[in-house]
């Protein structure tokens, strides 16, 4: 049990460094940005969210619906 710890934990903090590394270079993308295109991405990253957020519930309450 004490290996599969050590080994979930270097997997764990792996996986966090490369979320880091992404997260920065998006944030350093966006910084090069003037405000109306900073606006316009975030604009679209929130409706793409939405929509996958509504493609989610909607298949959901179906398969909700498919049990009864």
């Amino acid at each position: 049990m004490g290996i599969a710890l050590v080994v979930g934990a270097v997997i764990f903090n792996s996986k966090r460094r490369t979320v880091d590394a992404t997260t920065m270079e998006i944030q350093d993308a966006m910084s090069g940005l003037d405000p109306v295109s900073r606006a316009a991405v975030i604009a679209r990253l929130a409706a793409d969210k939405k929509a996958q957020w509504d493609d989610k519930t909607k298949l959901d309450e179906e398969t909700q619906l498919d049990e009864k």
